[in-house]
């Protein structure tokens, strides 16, 4: 016997789902007019470079020294691309292009601090999802302090006092091995963002708190994922002693989060933060992602939270955290007002008047989808066929160059095989435009000249006349008259 409980989670805040990939700026251009990062597949990016852009990055990549990596990003700089697009703040882009600027000396400690940490997301579309497994975790939290009820456990050891509670020792005993959480899967399109998660105090102090900040991309508020949560009940001969009950399941996680939310909006009104009521009728409240905050992971009334004091010091252990970690547009945390706590949710039933609200934006959707892809289809293969066309240009101009430069090459070695003579008559002629002057000096030395030379020269002479239209002239032409008839004399045409 199992019962399943079909729901929606709405995101109420900055929601970021760990999953070991990140953004890199070897992988990304940003879009400054639209506040954008787009992440690229590198295949088609390169695909879409000019053959002159191609060469360039490869040069680039070739070299494989610190700085090299610097100018890559500034090749990718302002580029158009095809890919996910993920918002970004003013702030983030002024950061981007001060890592471009930095020296050399800290190339990699900034690089290192560039890093984006993406959500989870699904490979098919690069939309995000919420693993089962995050869910179930913030379930068992919520149930563990259900059961506790605030209580001290005189349990210092965090798996020895969930044992204590579930009332279990071997893993076959663990009741939430009957607890089961599909993959929350998206509904429709899902906007993410580029956050700092910057560490506050949560008392006003003039020391800001230690912890460098983070990079993260994050789930927007107003994002819905449908997914199911199943409770199995245990067969009679089953060593589970304490089975879990999915009302209480989801009322006692409620409890506690909602708990956990008023304490944290104290703690943020008292530091000048707004806090939000995210307690909805007919909604259950959930928190669970990075940066939760260590109460909202742990059991009330055995907490035992270590607070790092700094180099040299020995930590202490409280029953609170003594700062807050949020999310910020800025990583110098300069507008304190727009700071907003990670991972709020919300669980609610997926009756049938939901089901088909979603349905229908996850079908709108899908055909937004098909139709950026034929565009981005298109768009390729156009970039595809410029390519070619560059490239065949380039082949061509490279063949004309290389046929030019061999009959340059024929041309100066008949040059060095002529006698002198001939060699001046092909300098004189064979250019391809000819020098009049170099005609009328050779002209002038014809009655000087040899024989033969005389009469070879007398031959090109005729023919550059010929091709100007001034062999055939009449008596009134005195100059030119004279000069063909002379020519004529030496050719034995007169």
């Amino acid at each position: 016997m199992k019962t399943t409980y079909k729901c929606v989670i709405t995101v109420n805040s900055p929601l970021h789902i760990g999953c070991d990939e990140v953004y890199e700026p070897m992988g990304f251009v940003l879009d400054e007019e639209q506040k954008e990062l787009i992440a690229f597949d590198p295949v088609s990016f390169i695909n879409s470079l000019s053959p002159a852009d191609k060469s360039t990055l490869s040069s680039l990549c070739c070299l494989g020294d610190l700085p090299s990596i610097l100018r890559i990003y500034k090749f990718f700089q302002g580029r158009k691309a095809q890919g996910r697009r993920v918002s970004v703040a003013p702030a983030f882009i002024n950061h981007y292009r001060s890592t471009l600027k930095i020296p050399e000396n800290k190339i990699q400690q900034e690089l290192n601090k560039f890093v984006i940490e993406r959500t989870a997301f699904r490979t098919a579309d690069n939309r995000p999802f919420i693993p089962g497994s995050s869910i179930k975790g913030a379930l068992r939290t919520g149930y563990l302090n259900h059961v506790c009820g605030g209580k001290n456990m005189r349990e210092r050891d965090a798996k020895a006092l969930e044992k204590k509670l579930l009332d279990y020792q071997s893993i076959e005993q663990d009741p939430f091995g009957h607890v089961k959480v599909s993959d929350f899967q998206p509904a429709g399109e899902i906007q993410t963002r580029i956050v700092y998660a910057v560490n506050k105090k949560k008392k006003v102090s003039e020391k800001e708190a230690r912890g460098p900040y983070q990079i993260l991309e994050v789930i927007e508020p107003g994002a819905a994922f449908i997914g199911e949560i199943t409770v199995g009940q245990p067969a009679p001969e089953s060593p589970v002693r304490e089975p879990v009950e999915l009302k209480a399941l989801l009322s006692g996680t409620h409890d506690f989060y909602a708990k956990e939310h008023k304490r944290e909006n104290r703690e943020l009104s008292a530091v000048g933060i707004a806090a939000q009521d995210f307690i909805q009728t007919d909604t259950l409240l959930i928190r669970m992602g990075r940066h939760c905050g260590a109460e909202s992971m742990t059991v009330a009334g055995n907490r035992d939270i270590k607070i790092m004091k700094g180099p040299r010091t020995k930590p202490a252990f409280l029953d609170h955290a003594t700062t807050l970690w949020l999310a910020s547009s800025d990583h110098k945390d300069k507008n304190i007002k727009g700071l907003q706590p990670f991972g709020w949710s919300g669980i609610s039933r997926l009756d049938a008047d939901l089901e088909t609200r979603l349905s229908e934006r996850e079908n709108v959707y899908a055909a937004l989808k098909a139709q950026e892809e034929k565009e981005q289809l298109a768009e390729a293969q156009l970039q595809i066929q410029k390519a070619a066309e560059a490239q065949k240009m380039m082949e061509e101009k490279a063949a004309r160059e290389a046929a030019e430069a061999a009959e340059r090459e024929k041309k100066q070695k008949e040059l060095e095989a002529m006698s002198p003579q001939d060699r001046e008559l092909a300098e004189i002629f064979d250019e391809n435009s000819v020098n009049e002057n170099k005609v009328v000096d050779l002209y002038k030395r014809l009655d000087e000249m040899e024989d033969d030379f005389k009469i070879k020269s007398a031959e090109k002479i005729k023919a550059f006349y010929i091709s100007e239209n001034k062999w055939n002239v009449n008596k009134k032409k005195k100059k030119q008259f004279a000069k063909v008839q002379h020519l004529k004399s030496i050719l034995g045409e007169s």
